[in-house]
């Protein structure tokens, strides 16, 4: 049985995801970010990532550009003027066992504009995920995209991790983000 799985039965994995409508990536180069993975300093745990998905939601006209994770190190703990998060709107973390009460220690955001941060993340992570370039506006490709951390990212405390293109690809995705949390 693998360690994930383990974790799970422990009730110590989670999911968040966007709604069915999915949200555009924002381009690394801002401060304002739609899907979000925030520890907060004094969490007591590790977020170790295990899986991320994206798959278009809607059809578009898209931008070449990759997607991939930005990062804040030194997030703290609270929002606010002055705080490296400036604005954070909470979307649901659901415990991989549904149903179990078990409650996460970190903050997910997966709305349009749900983060501002004072200063852009720095690029950590480009899991080979790309916008294709042309015109989606006639049909919706079948792509969906997996990857697999395998525990390979772990989000320490005070660490807020983004998904970001490297350009504004313009592309709306269904993203959806599983973790285990480790006490330190």
């Amino acid at each position: 049985m693998s360690w994930f799985i383990q974790q799970a039965l422990a009730g110590n994995c989670f999911i968040g995801s966007t709604a069915t409508a999915g949200v555009v990536p924002p381009a690394i180069a801002g401060n304002t970010h739609t899907f979000a993975l925030w520890n907060p300093a004094g969490s007591g745990a590790y977020a170790v990532l295990n899986r991320f998905t994206l798959a278009p939601a809607a059809v578009t006209t898209t931008v070449l550009g990759a997607v991939g994770f930005g990062v804040t190190f030194n997030a703290g703990s609270q929002i606010g003027t002055g705080a490296p998060i400036v604005a954070f709107t909470d979307a649901t973390i659901r415990n991989a066992i549904l149903g179990n009460s078990h409650v996460s220690k970190m903050r997910f955001a997966a709305a349009s504009g749900a983060v501002t941060t004072v200063a852009n993340p720095a690029w950590l992570y480009g899991p080979g995920i790309f916008s294709p370039d042309g015109d989606m506006a006639t049909s919706l490709s079948n792509v969906q995209i997996n990857t697999q951390f395998d525990g390979g990212v772990i989000v320490a405390p005070g660490t807020a991790i983004f998904v970001v293109g490297t350009a504004a690809v313009a592309q709306t995705y269904n993203m959806a983000l599983t973790w285990a949390e480790v006490a330190i």
